[in-house]
C-alpha cells in the first residue's frame, strides 16, 4: 500500500470516528480526546507490528545461520526445508526453550 492511500485512509478514519462520536455524545471535546486516543492506539499498533517484522526476521536469520545456508549447505528452494526457515525440525521462533 502507497503512503498516499495509507495517509488518506487515516484520516478517513479519524475525521469519521471525530464525526461519529461528536453526532453521538454532541461534546467537541470529548471527540477530540476519543480520536486523539484512536489516533494513539493506531500509533502504538504500527509500532507493535515493526517490532514484530523485525523478531520474525531476526529469528529467519538465525534459523539461516543454524543450518548452514549462508555457506550454501542448503539450497533456499529445498522441498526439505520449505517453510520451516530453513530448520528441519519446525519454526525456531516458536519452539520451547527445553526443545533446543
Amino acid at each position: 500500500m502507497s503512503f498516499g492511500i495509507f495517509h488518506r485512509i487515516l484520516w478517513l478514519f479519524l475525521c469519521a470516528n471525530t464525526l461519529i462520536v461528536y453526532l453521538v455524545t454532541g461534546s467537541i471535546s470529548d471527540a477530540v480526546v476519543t480520536t486523539m486516543v484512536g489516533s494513539l492506539l493506531l500509533q502504538l499498533t504500527y509500532f507493535a507490528n515493526v517490532l514484530f517484522l523485525l523478531w520474525r526476521a531476526h529469528c529467519a536469520r538465525r534459523a539461516r545461520q543454524t543450518t548452514g545456508q549462508f555457506h550454501g549447505e542448503e539450497q533456499p528452494g529445498d522441498p526439505r526445508i520449505a517453510g520451516t526457515h530453513g530448520r528441519t525440525d519446525g519454526d525456531p521462533c516458536f519452539e520451547d526453550e527445553d526443545s533446543r
